[in-house]
């Protein structure tokens, strides 16, 4: 008589595809592309796991306050379709950059990582980092950055429902001791890595190094159901 054969149910018994396991935390690591999108005048900011072409590859503030303040403010946003846990570390890896019209002052720039909930109404922060400071070294008129790993720690499990979203922000904030026009702040992403297109000179926008990174990329590490 031949043995039954049991089917399982659409679905059951399925294995989570993850770019690499954090074995201590017992997560699932899944790498997630920051990038921007811009319909007509409005240009947001989006996850996802392939490398797309961003709309742009940096973007920049100007800076002209003697101490540190909030220059850019960005949240990229991943709503679940389904139930998800997240717990370990998470990790932003990204560059930062500036560029100023005068030598020889202090031109100081830093990030802010955050990790919140938002359920379409109200947004729970859930855990943050700031990296460390990247002091300006170069001379006037030509970008100087340096790319940057910031670990955010969640500590405590953290569980998101159906249609909950995970936002993820990068804060920006800078100072310059000279207060002049023409010293800016910001940083990269572009899943592809293309070169900053900006411009160097008495009024330039570029501040990003051509050796340095512009993809932005975020760890998230979801908790590996058993």
């Amino acid at each position: 008589m031949p043995i039954p054969v049991r089917f399982r149910k659409s679905g059951e018994g399925s294995i989570a595809s993850y770019n690499y396991y954090d074995l201590q935390e017992g997560s699932g690591v899944t790498v997630f592309y920051g990038g921007t999108h811009k319909e007509t005048t409005t240009e947001a900011f989006y996850l996802s796991t392939n490398a797309d072409y961003a709309n742009s590859v940096t973007t920049y503030a100007d800076t002209t306050s003697g101490s540190a303040v909030k220059v850019l403010d960005h949240d990229y946003d991943l709503a679940f379709n389904m139930p998800k846990r997240i717990k370990g570390k998470l990790r932003a890896i990204f560059s930062i950059g500036n560029t100023t019209s005068v030598s020889g002052k202090a031109h100081e720039t830093y990030a802010i990582v955050k990790v919140r909930k938002w359920d379409g109404t109200t947004e729970t922060e859930i855990a943050n980092a700031q990296s460390e400071t990247h002091v300006r070294s170069a001379a006037q008129y030509i970008a100087d950055s340096r790319t940057i790993n910031v670990e955010v720690n969640i500590s405590t499990l953290q569980k998101f429902n159906k249609g909950e979203t995970l936002r993820i922000t990068i804060e920006i904030w800078a100072k310059s001791s000279d207060g002049a026009d023409g010293n800016r702040s910001g940083y990269g992403h572009d899943p592809r890595d293309r070169n900053d297109p900006g411009v160097e000179g008495s009024t330039g926008t570029k501040i990003i190094e051509d050796t340095d990174t512009t993809v932005l990329t975020f760890h998230v590490p979801f908790v590996i159901m058993l």
